[in-house]
């Protein structure tokens, strides 16, 4: 067992809750699932947030091996790629009675590999996240424990967890956001709701009731959905606090939600992170929302921000700085861990040390909270559909894609986008254009695609 998991298991007051049955488990309660390799060895593990799946991360991270979180969703093509690019030891998928060139084991209860080569795995090396975590993409962020659990130790502080709070599981495990509730929860925390049921869902609102949830988390879509259902027109007595992340979220609703939760007594925390910083990198108080409007905060105790003066980019320091990325099991014998993150973002600070993002380096866009590599999106139907396609990101709200052929159609870039990559309809805009912008040394002149999109 590691550091992370001793912290774990020393939280006597923890329980896991099956939403369904309303049974309680501690963390030996859920009879975990035992390894027994000489070697370390990668697990992948397609989870959704049931109590299941609860026990086979805990398993994992009990375990010397490393966990590879992924959605449970993802599409059967994009996990069979995956699997052959990294040959894990064993599979936990639900979703497939059989996978090829391996077992079921009936003892274990996943899939075995039936011929296994063992990877070298570096010994720092605790869990693998996708950098995009609905299109299967074939890089990974490296994590330590100790990137794990001091994240989890600094979030649990500024949002004073306490040993009598309950949190849903309202966000996927597989996702960063969603998975630093789990862990900031399991640190110090009472129950933890394991969950799979939508906020859209009248039973989220009767669980909400029936089991007195502390605290709710959202990306900017899910504030959105918040505003339309109405949350604000009722009180919720158990909720100490409401937290956001995942994207920049709109200053009107940042101001609906403040004075909703200063008018029920309610913490409201706006956050800022990124997979490579394990979740967390900074935070507003609640009592700064409306002077510090739009504003990420500072960051985190353990961390610290400084601004590129070349370039304007926001990097952060901090033990929760992860170890460098994952494309291939050759990547897996190292962990360089520098402490120091370029977030991509161009930010500005004001006097009082409030950061502000002005904007975005990086060809990555958050829909729904979770990230889309744009050139990887571009890649997928190029190849596909034989043909160069361009994207864009749109305000962190919507693709933007192009094509030039003639013999191409909507609805072939369509069927792939929401088929294979699980986009909605809503998300997607497309147009045809004769021939594509070029800057002055002919690469796409991506600027130019923004001010024409329809």
């Amino acid at each position: 067992m590691g550091i992370f998991f001793d912290f774990i298991n020393a939280n006597e007051t923890l329980k896991y809750v099956d939403e369904h049955s309303e049974k309680e488990y501690s963390i030996h309660d859920l009879d975990l699932v035992e390894f027994e390799d000489p070697n370390k060895e990668l697990v992948f593990a397609y989870l959704d947030n049931s109590i299941q799946a609860i026990r086979w991360f805990w398993s994992i991270v009990k375990s010397k091996h490393v966990v590879v979180l992924l959605s449970e969703n993802l599409d059967e093509k994009l996990k069979s790629t995956l699997e052959v690019n990294y040959l894990p030891k064993y599979i936990i998928d639900y979703k497939r009675d059989t996978i090829l060139n391996y077992e079921q084991s009936k003892q274990m209860g996943c899939f075995v590999k039936k011929m296994h080569n063992s990877v070298v795995i570096n010994e720092n090396i605790k869990l693998l996240l996708s950098t995009s975590g609905t299109t299967g993409s074939p890089k990974f962020v490296k994590l330590s424990e100790t990137n794990i659990l001091t994240n989890a130790l600094d979030i649990s502080q500024y949002l004073n967890i306490q040993n009598t709070d309950v949190v849903p599981l309202n966000l996927p495990i597989y996702y960063s956001y969603g998975l630093s509730i789990l862990t900031s929860n399991a640190v110090i925390g009472n129950r933890v709701v394991c969950s799979n049921t939508d906020i859209l869902n009248r039973l989220f609102w009767e669980n909400l009731d029936r089991f007195k949830y502390s605290s709710l988390a959202g990306v900017p879509m899910v504030y959105e959905m918040l505003d339309r259902i109405g949350f604000r027109k009722k009180k919720y007595p158990s909720l100490r606090y409401i937290t956001q992340a995942g994207g920049k979220l709109s200053n009107e609703l940042i101001l609906k939600f403040a004075d909703y939760s200063f008018e029920n007594n309610l913490n409201f925390y706006v956050m800022y992170g990124a997979t490579e910083a394990t979740a967390r990198m900074s935070y507003l108080e609640p009592s700064q929302i409306k002077n510090k409007l739009g504003s990420i905060g500072k960051p985190l105790k353990s961390g610290t921000f400084s601004i590129n003066q070349e370039n304007g980019e926001l990097q952060y320091c901090g033990p929760n700085v992860f170890g460098g990325y994952v494309e291939s099991p050759t990547d897996l014998d190292s962990f360089d861990q520098s402490n120091c993150l370029n977030t991509g973002d161009i930010a500005q600070v004001d006097q009082d040390g409030f950061y502000f993002i002005t904007g975005r380096i990086k060809r990555i866009v958050k829909l729904f909270g979770l990230r889309i590599n744009l050139d990887e999106i571009e890649h997928y139907l190029s190849n596909e559909l034989h043909s160069s396609i361009k994207c864009i990101g749109i305000d962190d709200k919507k693709i933007g894609v192009f094509y030039c052929d003639v013999d191409l159609n909507n609805s072939k870039i369509n069927e792939i986008l929401i088929g294979i990559f699980k986009l909605h309809i809503s998300t997607i805009v497309i147009n045809r254009i004769d021939k594509y912008p070029v800057t002055l040394n002919g690469k796409t002149d991506y600027n130019e695609l923004s001010r024409i999109i329809k």
